[in-house]
């Protein structure tokens, strides 16, 4: 059997731990979990990893507004996922590197039975300070 899940509005699924700083995303009736550990750098700049399983197959259609770039390097894996904004199917293997700069996000994110994800990501936010900062090159 299949499970979708629309995570526009994330607070059906997770909670989030301040003491661990761990963001935890459980899915109904033990399908799977997504743990994301979070540490800011700065205001603009922040590191986390996550792990992913899923024990049935999983669909997840996100969207985020977020202005940012994103690098994400995948550490392990068998994760697969349909950006509907550029069109353009991905999949998130061992050892893949993922660079996006994005301002709108509208993703399918595809989990089948048994597939696992572990990867570390760097955000970068905020227009402004990517300016200030590649400004005098």
């Amino acid at each position: 059997m299949s499970y979708h899940f629309i995570l526009d509005d994330n607070d059906d699924f997770y909670y989030f731990d301040k003491t661990i700083k761990r963001s935890v995303l459980r899915f109904p009736q033990k399908l799977g979990f997504n743990d994301a550990y979070k540490e800011n750098v700065s205001d603009d700049i922040s590191v986390f990893k996550n792990d992913i399983f899923s024990y049935e197959d999983i669909t997840m259609s996100t969207y985020s507004s977020a202005n940012n770039l994103q690098i994400y390097i995948s550490l392990k894996g068998n994760t697969a996922y349909f950006d509907k904004t550029v069109k353009q199917y991905r999949e998130d293997c061992e050892n893949y590197i993922r660079i996006d700069y994005i301002n709108e996000a509208k993703r399918d994110y595809f989990l089948k039975k048994d597939a696992q994800g572990s990867g570390v990501g760097i955000v970068i936010r905020n227009n402004d300070f990517l300016k200030k900062t590649f400004s005098t090159i």
